[in-house]
């Protein structure tokens, strides 16, 4: 549902709409929410493939941090980016 809107919300509007859109407080605060609920719901299922398909216990070990690392990472970038354009934008 929250896909939906936020295409209604940017369906025309272009680069400059969604930058528009983006600069709101409370559009920018949904956009960090969906994607640490999507980053979380990513690490979960790499957890569960990792336990489900990988035999060897360090192996194992190594992926299950690697995967917290780079989704953690790659969470954090995604808000850094939405954060410095929701700035940004109010700035100009």
């Amino acid at each position: 549902p929250v896909g939906r809107l936020v295409g209604l919300a940017l369906a025309g509007g272009g680069y400059a709409g969604a930058l528009a859109w983006a600069a709101s407080p409370v559009d920018a605060a949904v956009l960090v929410l969906l994607t640490l609920a999507g980053f979380y719901h990513a690490r979960i299922g790499m957890r569960t493939i990792i336990e489900d398909y990988i035999a060897r216990p360090a192996t194992k070990t190594l992926l299950l941090i690697a995967n917290t690392f780079v989704c953690a990472g790659a969470a954090a970038l995604t808000v850094v980016c939405v954060l410095k354009v929701a700035f940004a934008v109010g700035a100009s």
